[in-house]
């Protein structure tokens, strides 16, 4: 974008609450305007946007004082660069005015003088008819060729009523159409708001109201009650009471003090925090949803592509009716009259505003779905496997207790471990770490050159070589001897505890016991899904065999556990099950999930996961436990079987439309008309089913 003014949007009209630019980059051949609308009304303040590209315009509704105009002014200048990336010009859009000119010209045409019944028949139908002899060019036989073939039909036989009705039809069906998809994108375009319009942040001493795109990492930002925390970060001073919904759906109000973490999106309900900013803009938790949803407001998913294609396939069957009919028959109103019936409008046009409402529903419900091909396989899968620790386990393991095994003492061996562990984000060495800074153990540096393995790490620390991790780890790949402590860990895995071998240069020195409690909802939810089809559930552990068998007895929903994997081959074993015919769900949440989470048909990262976890996953749970899983998988099967509902409902109807059709009781304006009337009531009907949230 040059800083020519002329190039610049340009005011061309204002008045209270609206504002209409000029902007002659809108002539852009490859301009996205759904995306620059949702982007625009994303910004604070802004109620409305809509572009008209023909017109190289932009007209803005918004709340708020007379200075807001000059603010949309600089956003649109800013307007990111996928706002001007789509492949193929974007087609034009209905107006009101359109639909409403083209219903008064075929309501009067009747009562006009033939001359001008001749002239409004043919000014009329010439748009259709060239889109229809592109479509059959370009594209082949579609559904614009039906309307071509029929308007044209209809103007040799001068029956100009019937082509200016039909023709009018088209507008006001496309105008339709548009407006239910419109309402169906605002739905996930009421989820991609900023948190904030300005943050307060404090610089040398003085407190700055900044705008959000500007703070920056490292910025000390202020949050005081009743605003939203715009950053991902720590608080480095105060203490507050934050109110947790809209993030995680808990309802319990927060208490966060100084030296605690905080995500954007909660809101201060009582007292004040100065925030050291860790990740700002688009890094922040609110931000990168906003961006999962501004791709799912814009990519067609899988199954609306095949409802494209299948639409596609139906459009000759209405055309070879009606030649057939007008070749058998000769009477041109039965042909007409098959022309009009389309059933590829049931199986295409309900399928987009289903998957989007859907998607809008669910993530209401805190559960953010990617995109509709995720939704869809979701509920065809029968397969769920789950990574263990942090997925079915709170996550929040604990330090149950130090079992040396030679010449050291209970808080060296865990002074050490801490110290090994100093780098690492698994929840084992932050219990250890944990459990060290409670008793006030000083923690020795490591050289920052260790090296790790996958169930292990090794170190030099204070001149020794420290290696922590399970007994795969130190037994089998280091060669240290752990046949001093075997008879106890034997005793301790069957308990359920996981035990984490700590060795100094050569030696064992002992064991950590740790645990790690199931999440109170995970059996509940394990049986539920049984219910609802699933055949198969799997756990998958980097744990020992014994622990793995202790911990499968608490959880008698689950079908089989596997026990001393590593990340890798907790992947090959999702590949093993999708090359056996399963459909599978993984649910993970840690780095090391990453890979199952990308193999498996359908990935879902849980409350708490890490960020590549969530890059990973198709469908994201926000809330504070599994139930998610269950609202995903509910939704995608109430999806479906919406879908074949209005594809059954499409087929049966048009089915009985073409019968009438060809018996003569319809003429081609009526058949029109009720098949418009029967395609919009499947498009209302569906949506309003799909609003429903799924019962769990």
């Amino acid at each position: 974008m040059t800083n020519n003014s002329k190039s610049n949007p340009q005011i061309i009209h204002k008045c209270r609450g609206r504002v209409r630019f000029r902007w002659k980059k809108l002539y852009h051949p490859h301009l996205n305007p759904d995306y620059l609308e949702a982007w625009l009304e994303a910004m604070p303040g802004i109620n409305e946007a809509r572009i008209n590209p023909q017109a190289c315009s932009v007209t803005v509704s918004y709340s708020g004082s007379a200075e807001m105009t000059e603010k949309i002014r600089q956003r649109l200048v800013c307007s990111p660069e996928e706002s001007f990336s789509r492949k193929f010009p974007a087609p034009a859009k209905r107006k009101f005015v359109d639909a409403a000119a083209a219903g008064t010209i075929a309501t009067v045409s009747p009562f006009l003088p033939i001359q001008a019944k001749t002239a409004l028949a043919y000014a009329t139908g010439i748009s259709p008819i060239l889109r229809g002899l592109d479509t059959l060019i370009n594209r082949g036989l579609k559904v614009q060729v039906l309307d071509m073939s029929t308007i044209g039909l209809s103007l040799l036989r001068k029956d100009y009523n019937t082509a200016t009705s039909i023709a009018a039809m088209i507008v006001i069906g496309d105008y339709l159409k548009q407006i239910t998809e419109d309402r169906t994108n605002n739905l996930l375009r009421s989820l991609m708001s900023d948190p904030v319009e300005k943050v307060t942040v404090c610089k040398n001493e003085q407190l700055l109201d900044v705008p959000f795109e500007e703070v920056e990492k490292g910025d000390t930002v202020v949050c005081t009650a009743g605003e939203i925390i715009p950053v991902d970060g720590v608080i480095t001073e105060g203490e507050v009471l934050i109110n947790q919904t809209s993030i995680t759906g808990e309802a319990r109000p927060l208490h966060c003090k100084t030296g605690d973490q905080l995500i954007s999106g909660y809101s201060v309900i009582e007292g004040s925090v100065k925030i050291k900013a860790v990740k700002v803009g688009s890094e922040t938790s609110i931000k990168r949803i906003t961006g999962i949803m501004e791709n799912s407001l814009m990519e067609k998913s899988d199954v609306e592509l095949e409802s494209d294609r299948l639409a596609d396939k139906l459009a000759p069957i209405s055309f070879g009716t009606g030649a057939a009919l007008f070749a058998l028959t000769g009477d041109a109103d039965k042909a007409l009259s098959a022309l009009t019936v389309d059933y590829a409008c049931a199986v295409k046009f309900p399928t987009p505003v289903v998957i989007k409402t859907s998607m809008y529903t669910a993530a209401k419900s805190n559960v953010i779905i990617k995109s509709g091909s995720a939704l869809m396989k979701i509920a065809k899968a029968d397969t769920v496997v789950f990574d263990k620790t942090g997925t079915l386990t709170k996550g929040e393991i604990n330090v149950a207790e130090v079992i040396p095994c030679a010449e050291i003492t209970k808080h060296e061996i865990l002074r050490y471990a801490a110290a090994a562990e100093n780098r690492s984000f698994h929840p084992v060495g932050k219990a250890i770490i944990a459990e060290s800074e409670r008793l006030g153990l000083t923690i020795p540096d490591s050289l920052p050159d260790e090296s790790r393995i996958a169930h292990g790490v090794c170190t030099s620390i204070e001149g020794k070589t420290v290696r922590v991790g399970s007994r795969h780890y130190i037994h089998d790949d280091c060669g240290i001897d752990c046949s001093c402590i075997s008879n106890v860990a034997t005793d301790l895995r069957k308990q359920g505890y996981i035990l984490v071998y700590v060795a100094v240069d050569q030696s064992l020195a002992g064991i950590i016991t740790m645990q790690d409690e199931i999440r109170p909802e995970a059996q509940n939810i394990l049986e539920k899904l049984k219910n609802d089809g699933i055949n198969k559930i799997i756990i998958l552990t980097g744990d020992h065999r014994e622990t793995a068998t202790a911990f499968m007895e608490k959880l008698p929903a689950a079908d089989s556990i596997y026990w001393d994997l590593k990340p890798d081959e907790k992947a090959i074993m999702v590949k093993r099950l999708k090359n056996k015919g399963h459909k599978i769900i993984f649910v993970g949440d840690g780095i090391n999930d990453a890979p199952s989470l990308v193999e498996a048909d359908v990935g879902v990262s849980v409350p708490g996961s890490t960020t590549l976890a969530k890059d990973a996953s198709a469908i994201i749970l926000t809330g504070q436990n599994l139930e998610g899983l269950l609202v995903a998988r509910k939704t995608g099967k109430q999806t479906e079987k919406t879908l074949k509902g209005c594809f059954k409902a499409g087929v049966g109807i048009n089915s009985g439309l073409m019968l009438a059709a060809t018996a003569g009781l319809l003429k081609p304006v009526s058949a029109a008309l009720i098949h418009n009337m029967t395609t919009f009531s499947i498009l209302g009907i569906s949506a309003l089913i799909s609003k429903r949230s799924p019962q769990i």
